[in-house]
C-alpha cells in the first residue's frame, strides 16, 4: 500500500552524478514494480534533480514536493503515486 524511504543521497561518498541517477532510476522502477495499484511512495532525498527524472521514467505522478533541511542540508520530501 505504500513506500516510506530515504534513499542514498549521494552526498557524503565520492559517488558520480550518473552512478547516482542510475540507482534512483532502478529503484524507482522497482518501488513502481511492487507498489499496489492507488498506493503511495513518500521519498526524502537530496537528489532532486535524479529522483524527479527517475519518477517520471518509472511512471509515478510527484503529487507534492516539500523542500525542507536536514541537518542543515537541503532536502525535499516527496508524495508519490
Amino acid at each position: 500500500d505504500a513506500i516510506v524511504t530515504d534513499p542514498p543521497w549521494g552526498l557524503y561518498r565520492a559517488q558520480s552524478p550518473a552512478a547516482l541517477a542510475d540507482l534512483y532510476a532502478e529503484a524507482l522502477a522497482e518501488f513502481r514494480r511492487v507498489l499496489r495499484p492507488g498506493g503511495r511512495l513518500v521519498l526524502l532525498t537530496a537528489a532532486e534533480r535524479e529522483t524527479d527524472r527517475a519518477a517520471k521514467d518509472a511512471g509515478f505522478f510527484i503529487r507534492r514536493k516539500l523542500p525542507i533541511l536536514v541537518h542543515g542540508k537541503k532536502a525535499t520530501l516527496y508524495r508519490m503515486e
